[in-house]
């Protein structure tokens, strides 16, 4: 025996959301016991990102106060004179290089563009023994061009003998 129930479309339309309800109320349910135990990844997000622009403005200051001793020792560099080298000029211009070069050692800072600094203090020292090495070129061009005119002129006067020998 069989019994056909006959539902009205109002009524299979209650039925329906009945149903609806009744999965999404489980699916919260399970979805709650089963990630009760994890952390959100969303979580640390936002304090990883503060901590970084923490730390960004961090560096922006400390490179605010490095810029100048940068721009000083490259002046320095680029106004060394090679005829009038100095001591003090030369020790002031490694001093110079070598707080570029220790700027960010010290410090927690961890920016990449740190990484520079050592680079930058690297090429001042390649452009101060260029400068210092431009000094002792300039003397060997100098002493040999003093040695050509003695050679130029020696040479005239064997000649000259030469022929005076010849004659």
């Amino acid at each position: 025996m069989q019994i056909n129930i006959a539902l009205s479309k109002k009524e299979k339309r209650h039925y329906f959301l009945y149903l609806l309800g009744l999965l999404m109320i489980t699916i919260l349910v399970i979805s709650a016991i089963t990630l009760r135990k994890y952390k959100s990844p969303f979580s640390g997000s936002d304090l990883y990102t503060v901590l970084v622009l923490e730390e960004k403005a961090k560096f922006d200051e400390a490179q605010k106060s490095m810029q100048k001793r940068l721009d000083t020792t490259f002046t320095q560099i680029d106004k060394l004179d090679p005829q009038k080298f100095g001591v003090m000029e030369d020790n002031n211009i490694s001093v110079g290089i070598s707080d570029i070069e220790n700027a960010f050692k010290i410090t927690t800072v961890k920016d990449p563009r740190s990484k520079g600094y050592p680079r930058i203090a690297n090429f001042y020292k390649m452009y101060q023994i260029d400068k210092k090495n431009l000094q002792t070129t300039q003397e060997n061009i100098d002493l040999f061009k003093i040695k050509h005119a003695n050679c130029l002129s020696n040479v005239k006067e064997k000649s000259q003998m030469m022929n005076m020998q010849g004659n």
